[in-house]
C-alpha cells in the first residue's frame, strides 16, 4: 500500500513538473514574441512618422513657395520699374 501511494504521489510530481515546465517554455516563447512585435511595431510607427513628417515638410514647402511667388512681382513688372528708374537716371 505504501508503494502505491508513493507511486501516486512521484506521478503527481512528474505531472506538476511537466506543467511547470511547460509554463516556463510558454512563458519564455512569449515573452521572446512580444518583444520581437514590439520592436517590429516600434519600426512601422517610425517609418509611418517619417512620412507623415516628409508629407508635412513637402506640403509646407509648397505654401512658402506659392507665398513667395504671390509676393513676388512679374516680370514684366520688374522690367517696366527698371526702365522707368533707368529713365530717371539719364
Amino acid at each position: 500500500m505504501a508503494l502505491v501511494k508513493r507511486a501516486a504521489w512521484l506521478s503527481w510530481i512528474a505531472v506538476i513538473l511537466l506543467a511547470g515546465s511547460c509554463c516556463c517554455v510558454l512563458a519564455a516563447l512569449q515573452y521572446r514574441w512580444i518583444s520581437e512585435f514590439s520592436s517590429d511595431e516600434r519600426a512601422r510607427l517610425a517609418a509611418d512618422l517619417e512620412g507623415r513628417l516628409n508629407l508635412l515638410a513637402r506640403s509646407f514647402n509648397e505654401e512658402i513657395s506659392s507665398a513667395a511667388a504671390a509676393l513676388a512681382p512679374h516680370t514684366a513688372r520688374i522690367d517696366a520699374v527698371g526702365r522707368e528708374r533707368l529713365r530717371r537716371i539719364l
